[in-house]
Protein backbone atom coordinates (compact mmCIF):
# COMPACT_ATOMS: atom_id res chain seq x y z
CA UNK A 1 0.00 0.00 0.00
CA UNK A 2 2.91 2.37 0.90
CA UNK A 3 4.69 1.88 -2.86
CA UNK A 4 1.45 2.76 -4.45
CA UNK A 5 0.23 5.92 -2.38
CA UNK A 6 4.00 7.57 -3.02
CA UNK A 7 3.76 6.17 -6.70
CA UNK A 8 0.85 8.10 -6.54
CA UNK A 9 1.54 11.34 -4.54
CA UNK A 10 4.60 11.75 -6.14
CA UNK A 11 3.61 11.29 -9.85
CA UNK A 12 1.37 14.14 -8.92
CA UNK A 13 4.10 16.44 -7.70
CA UNK A 14 6.58 15.86 -10.45
CA UNK A 15 3.66 15.73 -13.48
CA UNK A 16 0.66 18.61 -12.35
CA UNK A 17 3.15 21.54 -11.36
CA UNK A 18 5.79 21.73 -14.26
CA UNK A 19 3.77 23.72 -15.96
CA UNK A 20 3.30 28.12 -15.83
CA UNK A 21 -0.37 28.92 -16.35
CA UNK A 22 -1.42 33.05 -16.93
CA UNK A 23 -4.18 33.84 -14.81
CA UNK A 24 -7.77 31.96 -15.85
CA UNK A 25 -10.35 34.37 -17.72
CA UNK A 26 -13.72 33.98 -19.88
CA UNK A 27 -15.45 36.20 -22.24
CA UNK A 28 -19.01 36.10 -22.84
CA UNK A 29 -21.80 38.21 -23.60
CA UNK A 30 -23.56 37.37 -20.30
CA UNK A 31 -21.94 39.85 -18.32
CA UNK A 32 -23.55 38.48 -14.98
CA UNK A 33 -21.96 35.55 -16.03
CA UNK A 34 -18.08 37.02 -16.56
CA UNK A 35 -19.13 39.08 -12.86
CA UNK A 36 -19.84 36.18 -11.47
CA UNK A 37 -17.17 34.30 -12.58
CA UNK A 38 -14.66 37.37 -11.52
CA UNK A 39 -15.87 37.18 -8.57
CA UNK A 40 -15.66 33.41 -7.20
CA UNK A 41 -11.76 34.07 -9.07
CA UNK A 42 -11.20 37.03 -6.19
CA UNK A 43 -12.22 35.31 -3.76
CA UNK A 44 -10.23 32.06 -4.65
CA UNK A 45 -7.23 34.50 -4.13
CA UNK A 46 -8.38 35.80 -1.38
CA UNK A 47 -7.93 32.29 0.22
CA UNK A 48 -4.20 32.49 -0.04
CA UNK A 49 -2.09 32.61 2.52
CA UNK A 50 1.16 32.35 1.13
CA UNK A 51 3.81 35.29 1.92
CA UNK A 52 1.01 36.79 4.56
CA UNK A 53 3.63 34.75 7.82
CA UNK A 54 7.51 34.48 6.56
CA UNK A 55 6.67 30.76 8.48
CA UNK A 56 3.87 30.01 6.26
CA UNK A 57 4.43 27.19 3.94
CA UNK A 58 3.40 28.52 0.26
CA UNK A 59 -0.25 27.40 0.48
CA UNK A 60 -4.16 28.45 0.68
CA UNK A 61 -6.97 27.99 3.05
CA UNK A 62 -8.70 24.52 2.33
CA UNK A 63 -10.92 23.95 5.31
CA UNK A 64 -13.95 24.87 7.35
CA UNK A 65 -13.47 29.25 7.52
CA UNK A 66 -12.86 28.41 11.21
CA UNK A 67 -10.49 26.18 10.64
CA UNK A 68 -7.05 27.59 9.49
CA UNK A 69 -5.16 24.91 7.99
CA UNK A 70 -5.59 22.56 4.95
CA UNK A 71 -7.31 19.14 4.75
CA UNK A 72 -7.31 16.09 2.74
CA UNK A 73 -10.83 16.65 1.70
CA UNK A 74 -10.90 19.67 0.69
CA UNK A 75 -7.63 20.59 -1.29
CA UNK A 76 -9.46 16.97 -3.19
CA UNK A 77 -12.03 19.47 -4.49
CA UNK A 78 -9.93 22.47 -4.64
CA UNK A 79 -6.90 21.90 -6.22
CA UNK A 80 -7.99 21.80 -9.30
CA UNK A 81 -9.22 24.91 -9.73
CA UNK A 82 -6.21 25.91 -7.83
CA UNK A 83 -4.06 24.72 -10.95
CA UNK A 84 -6.53 26.65 -12.97
CA UNK A 85 -5.27 30.12 -10.97
CA UNK A 86 -2.14 29.50 -11.11
CA UNK A 87 -1.25 28.42 -7.45
CA UNK A 88 0.80 25.17 -8.48
CA UNK A 89 3.11 26.22 -6.08
CA UNK A 90 0.38 25.59 -2.95
CA UNK A 91 -0.48 22.94 -4.60
CA UNK A 92 2.84 21.44 -4.77
CA UNK A 93 3.80 22.54 -0.86
CA UNK A 94 0.36 20.98 0.27
CA UNK A 95 0.33 17.63 -1.52
CA UNK A 96 3.89 17.64 -0.24
CA UNK A 97 3.85 17.89 2.99
CA UNK A 98 0.55 15.07 2.79
CA UNK A 99 3.08 12.51 1.27
CA UNK A 100 6.51 13.74 3.88
CA UNK A 101 4.23 12.89 6.93
CA UNK A 102 3.06 9.44 6.52
CA UNK A 103 4.45 7.49 9.32
CA UNK A 104 4.85 3.47 9.58
CA UNK A 105 2.69 3.35 12.57
CA UNK A 106 -0.71 4.85 10.56
CA UNK A 107 0.54 1.75 7.54
CA UNK A 108 2.00 5.12 5.61
CA UNK A 109 -1.13 7.69 5.76
CA UNK A 110 -0.73 10.69 6.37
CA UNK A 111 -2.75 12.96 8.91
CA UNK A 112 -5.88 14.28 7.63
CA UNK A 113 -5.10 18.12 8.07
CA UNK A 114 -1.71 20.84 8.47
CA UNK A 115 -1.85 24.33 9.99
CA UNK A 116 -0.13 27.01 7.29
CA UNK A 117 3.35 25.91 9.03
CA UNK A 118 3.25 22.50 7.67
CA UNK A 119 2.40 21.09 10.68
CA UNK A 120 -0.16 18.58 12.03
CA UNK A 121 -3.35 20.16 12.85
CA UNK A 122 -4.74 20.53 16.70
CA UNK A 123 -8.14 19.65 15.86
CA UNK A 124 -8.49 17.01 13.73
CA UNK A 125 -4.94 16.14 12.71
CA UNK A 126 -5.75 12.50 14.34
CA UNK A 127 -8.68 11.82 12.37
CA UNK A 128 -7.53 9.66 10.33
CA UNK A 129 -7.91 6.55 11.97
CA UNK A 130 -10.75 5.49 10.37
CA UNK A 131 -11.18 3.87 7.20
CA UNK A 132 -13.32 6.69 5.59
CA UNK A 133 -10.66 9.06 6.16
CA UNK A 134 -7.79 6.75 4.41
CA UNK A 135 -10.30 6.49 1.61
CA UNK A 136 -11.09 9.91 1.26
CA UNK A 137 -7.10 10.55 0.86
CA UNK A 138 -6.39 7.93 -1.36
CA UNK A 139 -9.52 9.25 -3.71
CA UNK A 140 -7.40 12.59 -3.52
CA UNK A 141 -4.34 10.92 -4.77
CA UNK A 142 -6.33 9.40 -7.55
CA UNK A 143 -8.41 12.46 -8.48
CA UNK A 144 -5.54 14.61 -9.07
CA UNK A 145 -3.53 11.82 -10.37
CA UNK A 146 -6.41 11.23 -13.31
CA UNK A 147 -7.40 14.67 -13.62
CA UNK A 148 -4.04 16.39 -14.53
CA UNK A 149 -1.76 14.01 -16.57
Amino acid sequence: MRLLVNFILYSIISLCFLSSQESISISSANQYLVDEFNSAKELAYYYVVTGEDPNYIPTYWGSYPIHECFCSRDICHQAESGHLLGLDLENFSMLKTFASDAPASNEYWPKWSYDFYGNPYFLDADAYTTNYFKNIIFLVCVKLFVSIR
